[in-house]
């Protein structure tokens, strides 16, 4: 899985067949030989600053298939997806590769909830289309079947307060509030709006800027266009998605993933950010 080299080593690094991954996650859950121990390890919980745990915990995800708790750990490389459920408690798993691009998400919880007699997961209905705080870089898209929001998108289906994300790292407990979607993603509560379609770049954000650090310049275009440092200095020209409030989307595409980041102005910078906590600061030069 790791030849495509270091630059996706740290997210997609690791591969094998379907038959060591599934004898490796059944010796997880026994504890065997070396792994004694290991999931009780990987699922110390990470507590939210009010108190409520991550499911997101050391590389793995615990979450619950009707009253049956799950294990969870995916992975994709260009061509390939993998998903892996385990319910620690019946001893059972299962292991999905695909040699495809789609999400192996969905047919594996229907096999895992046919195995321990759940019922199967309902897909979540939400108004497609893009949403966004009312400040700030939190913006949202709705998928059919998914939430994507600051870039990271995660199945959902009905549940909670209305929908309800099956987490690979991003938690998501959402309802329908007039035009706006309300309720829990990542820890916080958020109220994203539903963004207008005829939304236009604001002036304010086109310009030349510079990251003093390293050095790396963006040139947004009026046109709507931001050329990106990308590819190795090369660089490369994308459109920007307008979001009300001085602030837009751009999409890069890195293989088979696209790059999200929001532009957004702070105290005079420009500051780009995606999900993750990863934020860039520019200055005009």
């Amino acid at each position: 899985g790791g030849g495509l080299g270091p630059q996706v080593a740290g997210g997609g690094g690791g591969g094998g067949r379907g038959g060591a991954r599934a004898r490796w996650g059944a010796a997880l859950m026994r504890g065997r030989g070396v792994l004694a121990g290991m999931l009780e390890r990987l699922l110390v919980a990470c507590p939210f600053a009010d108190g409520m745990a991550s499911a997101y915990r050391l590389g793995l995800v615990e979450t619950r298939l009707g009253n049956t708790r799950v294990v969870a750990h995916s992975g994709a490389l260009p061509g390939y997806r993998n998903h892996m459920l385990l319910a620690p408690e019946l001893g059972v798993g299962v292991v999905l590769l695909m040699n495809r691009d789609e999400d192996p998400l969905p047919p594996a919880l229907g096999v895992l909830a046919a195995l321990v007699g759940e019922a199967a997961l309902v897909p979540a209905d939400l108004p497609p289309g893009l949403y966004a705080e009312a400040s700030g870089p939190g913006w949202a898209e709705v998928h059919a079947g998914a939430v994507e929001f600051m870039g990271a998108r995660e199945t959902v289906v009905a549940g909670g307060s209305g929908v309800v994300s099956v987490p690979s790292t991003l938690e998501m407990d959402l309802a329908v509030d007039g035009s706006a979607l309300v309720g829990r993603i990542g820890g916080a509560e958020r109220r994203l709006e539903r963004v207008p379609e005829e939304v236009g770049l604001d002036p304010a954000l086109v310009g030349r800027w510079r990251d003093p650090a390293f050095g790396v310049e963006l040139d947004v275009r009026s046109d709507g266009v931001v050329r990106w440092p990308w590819a190795g200095g090369v660089g490369q020209e994308v459109g920007l998605t307008a979001l009300p409030g001085g602030r837009a989307v751009a999409s890069l595409p890195h293989q088979m993933w696209r790059h999200r980041p929001c532009l957004h102005l702070e105290g005079g910078e420009l500051c780009v950010s995606s999900h993750r906590a990863r934020v860039l600061r520019l200055a005009r030069g």
